[in-house]
This record gives C-alpha cells, sequence and structure tokens, in this order.
C-alpha cells in the first residue's frame, strides 16, 4: 500500500508519459477515428453499389437488344454464334456484378458492427472519466510522498518494505480500528 501511494502521484502528475490518467480521452479519440473509417466506408459502398446497379440497369437493356436482334438474325449463323457468346459473357459479367452486390451488403452489416462497439464505448467512457476523477480524488487525499530521506532502502526504519510488526511506540504502527476505517474509505 505504501509503494502504491509512494508511486502513483508521480504516474498520474506525468499523464504524457503513461496511459493514466487520459484513458477517456482515448477512447473518445479511438471512437471518433473508427466513427470516420466506418462512414467512409459505407459512403463508398454505397457509391460503389450505386454503379453497379446502373451497370445492371445497362446489362437488362443490353440483354433486350440481344434477343431482338437474335431473332433477326436466325438465318445467319455465324451472326447467331457472336451474338451467343455475348450474351454469355453478359450472364457471366452480371453474375459477377450481383455477387458485388451480395458482398457489399455483407460489408454494410459487418460496419454496423462498428455502431454496436461505439455505443458501448460511449457508455464506458462516463465510467472511466468517473474512476480517473475519483483515483486523481484519492491521490490527492492520501497520496503524498515522503521526502527523499525518508525513503532510503538501505534504512530498514525508513524502506518502504515491510521489516516486520512495528514497536508499540512506534507512530505508524496502526490498529485494526484505523485500518478497517481506511478500508471503509476505499469502500471495502
Amino acid at each position: 500500500m505504501i509503494q502504491l501511494q509512494n508511486e502513483l502521484p508521480a504516474y498520474l502528475a506525468a499523464p504524457a508519459n503513461n496511459e493514466l490518467g487520459t484513458v477517456a480521452e482515448k477512447l473518445k479519440h479511438v471512437l471518433e477515428m473508427t466513427g470516420k473509417a466506418a462512414n467512409e466506408t459505407l459512403d463508398l459502398t454505397e457509391l460503389i453499389e450505386r454503379r453497379v446497379e446502373a451497370r445492371m440497369a445497362g446489362y437488362r437493356e443490353l440483354r433486350n437488344h440481344l434477343e431482338e436482334t437474335l431473332a433477326t438474325k436466325q438465318g445467319n449463323r455465324e451472326a447467331v454464334k457472336r451474338l451467343l457468346e455475348l450474351q454469355t459473357w453478359l450472364d457471366r459479367v452480371e453474375t459477377e456484378d450481383r455477387t458485388t452486390l451480395n458482398n457489399l451488403t455483407q460489408l454494410h452489416m459487418a460496419q454496423s458492427y462498428h455502431d454496436l462497439t461505439g455505443q458501448l464505448i460511449q457508455k464506458v467512457l462516463p465510467i472511466v472519466g468517473d474512476l480517473e476523477t475519483r483515483l486523481a480524488g484519492l491521490i490527492e487525499r492520501f497520496g503524498h510522498r515522503p521526502p527523499a530521506a525518508a525513503q532510503n532502502p538501505d534504512n530498514p526504519l525508513t524502506s518502504p518494505k515491510m521489516a516486520g510488526p512495528l514497536h508499540e511506540s512506534d507512530q505508524q504502527r496502526q490498529n485494526q480500528g484505523n485500518v478497517d476505517s481506511l478500508l471503509s474509505q476505499f469502500g471495502f
């Protein structure tokens, strides 16, 4: 407990050098960046969908022209052969574009996961911010650093390491009531 009390104030005093103290800000940043990426992905997906749908409308029109032309060219084997090859190619491209549209729909559904995680992060942000504030308050209240001379690890009387039971006359000695009081302040 003494080590925690000694190390936390310095840790929180330099938030640029550690992960604590800016957790809420980092989560907000992640939420903003992934939100931007998701929106950009969805915008591009919709643009591609519109292009593919327009192309597929063109395929239907082309298919109608092919069928009309095939009906008029039944006596010309070479023309019929070329038109049937074109129709086969058109079928293949149309099938590929249908697959592309299905893939884009799946992409839309996958991006909806971002919305759910974003909502979860939004709910967690106030909790993280509250924990940071409470921890900072605890450190302000209880987190004083002993003078440098008192932190001498070679001195068994001032070392933060446990050196065994304290004598009854030692000022640092606490009774069970003091310990219970401290723990209740922390919510234990």
